[in-house]
C-alpha cells in the first residue's frame, strides 16, 4: 500500500484479511479494484472496502465477536448463521482462531486483580482492539 501511495485502516486490514485469507493473489486483485476507485494518496477505510467489494463488514467473525461481547444472542445468531453458511468464504477454522483469542482475553481479564486499562493492555498484548 505504501509503495502504491495508499493507506489502509487497522479495521479495513483486518476485514481484508478476515475476509479474504492468506490467498495473495485474491488479496491482490481486491486492492487492485480499490486503488482503481479512489484519487491518488486515500485512505481505505472499511466502509469503502465494502462499497467496492463483495466484502460485508456486517456479517464478520470481528462484528461476531462484538455481538458476543455486547450479549446480543439474536445478533450473534445471525452473523454465525451467514458464516457458516457459507463455508468457502468463512473457515470454521478460522472463526474458531479468532473466538478462541477473544475469550481467552475474556478469561485474562476477570482473572486480573488491576484491571486498570495499562495493566490490562499489557497482559492481553493488544492494546488497539481489547481496551
Amino acid at each position: 500500500m505504501k509503495n502504491k501511495n495508499y493507506t489502509i485502516t487497522q479495521r479495513g486490514c483486518m476485514l481484508l484479511s478476515e475476509s479474504l485469507g492468506n490467498d495473495l493473489h485474491k488479496i491482490v486483485n481486491e486492492i487492485t479494484k480499490l486503488i482503481i476507485n479512489l484519487p491518488p494518496h486515500a485512505q481505505i477505510t472499511e466502509d469503502i472496502i465494502e462499497k467496492n467489494t463483495g466484502i460485508s463488514k456486517d456479517f464478520n467473525v470481528f462484528e461476531l465477536q462484538k455481538a458476543l461481547g455486547e450479549k446480543n444472542i439474536y445478533r450473534s445468531n445471525f452473523i454465525l448463521n451467514h458464516l457458516t453458511g457459507n463455508p468457502k468464504e468463512n473457515s470454521i477454522f478460522q472463526i474458531i482462531a479468532v473466538l478462541f483469542s477473544f475469550f481467552s482475553k475474556i478469561l485474562l481479564y476477570h482473572q486480573l486483580e488491576d484491571k486498570s486499562q495499562n495493566n490490562v493492555a499489557s497482559v492481553v498484548r493488544n492494546q488497539s482492539f481489547f481496551c
